[in-house]
């Protein structure tokens, strides 16, 4: 006959030994030959060995026993249990198991901050590290891998940024039994597309926690026109010209983008060019909208005028765009004057 017989702490830390004895015994009457034990180690535990052990035992006279030490360290938290069983010729088969209750930090990590950026603007991203185990740890370390699509800015708590490797780091120190750090980092939009924020969190006991966050960068169409009076003063009857400069000082394309001008009572058209054709209707030049004018670029428009009447007169210009929900307006004021 066989039985088994396991002793060994129930509660251990992570880091400490978790040894088992196993003690094999014969009850029976008659020898038990070709004993063989077989141990099936969890992967929160470590045996030099491995994962699996076999041990010949060789033969148990009646009522004789041998007990068996299995060296195990705990590397892992929450409970592991150790499976063993014994056999012997004649079919015998006996097995048993031992729980090992591992305590250890159990770290949390996240990070918090906008999902949605425009390029060019900041964005303030806080990142936690939490300790929700039962028992502290020490070496806490908080590393943030900033995304390709933002530039470093800043970062408190005595941050440290290495460049090549785009990798922020914190050194938290201990952290306790249901104790947080938290931190901020300012970092700026500088491509437009989708981009994941990776954080982990690591301490000494080989507790590790990652998260991470997607923020999606997107472009914005910003135009802006500058009307320049090419003579002012300027002498009635005499022809002149407004000068519109239209651009995208954004960081996305515009489109559709459509140019009106309204000359002022007792100012004459004479001609005008640009990067589209135009009609006239009264005292209104009315430009073809453009299709596209991507992110830096700049048109050029000029409108030949000659006026009648002498006096302060405002030249206006009109813009229009995908991008925004009303038309823009902008002027220029130029003194006609006479002879006398």
């Amino acid at each position: 006959m066989l039985a088994l017989k396991m002793e060994g702490p129930s509660k251990v830390m992570v880091g400490e030994p978790a040894s088992q004895s196993v003690t094999i015994s014969n009850p029976g009457n008659g020898i038990a030959k070709n004993v063989r034990l077989e141990a099936l180690i969890p992967v929160g535990l470590e045996h030099p060995r491995g994962e699996r052990l076999v041990m010949d035992v060789g033969s148990l006279n009646p009522n004789e026993s041998r007990t068996i030490r299995l060296a195990l360290v705990a590397i892992g938290g929450g409970v592991q249990t150790v499976q063993v069983s014994a056999t012997a010729d004649g079919n015998l088969l006996q097995t048993s198991e031992a729980s090992v209750n591992v305590i250890a930090p159990s770290l949390q990590a996240e990070i918090d901050g906008p999902s949605l950026r425009y390029k060019g603007r900041v964005a303030t991203y806080t990142v936690k590290v939490k300790n929700d185990g039962t028992i502290g740890t020490s070496n806490v370390r908080l590393m943030h891998k900033i995304p390709a699509g933002f530039e470093f800015i800043s970062a408190d708590k005595g941050a440290t940024y290495d460049a090549p490797t785009r990798i922020l780091s914190w050194f938290v120190g201990r952290l306790d039994a249901n104790k947080s750090a938290e931190m901020k980092v300012k970092l700026k939009a500088v491509k437009i597309g989708e981009f994941i924020h990776y954080i982990r969190a690591t301490s000494e006991h080989g507790s590790t926690t990652d998260s991470q966050l997607l923020t999606r960068v997107e472009g914005s169409a910003s135009l802006v026109i500058d009307i320049a009076d090419l003579d002012d003063p300027v002498e009635v009857g005499t022809e002149t010209a407004y000068e519109i400069r239209l651009t995208n000082d954004g960081s996305a394309e515009a489109k559709n983008v459509g140019l009106s001008c309204e000359l002022p009572a007792g100012v004459k058209y004479v001609s005008a060019s640009g990067p589209s054709r135009h009609v006239t209707d009264g005292n209104l030049i009315l430009f073809q909208p453009l299709a596209s004018v991507k992110a830096g670029e700049t048109f050029t428009y000029r409108v030949h005028v000659i006026g009648s009447i002498e006096g302060n007169l405002r030249f206006r210009a009109r813009m229009t765009s995908d991008a925004s929900s009303e038309p823009l307006t902008f002027e220029e004021q130029t003194r006609f004057y006479g002879e006398n």
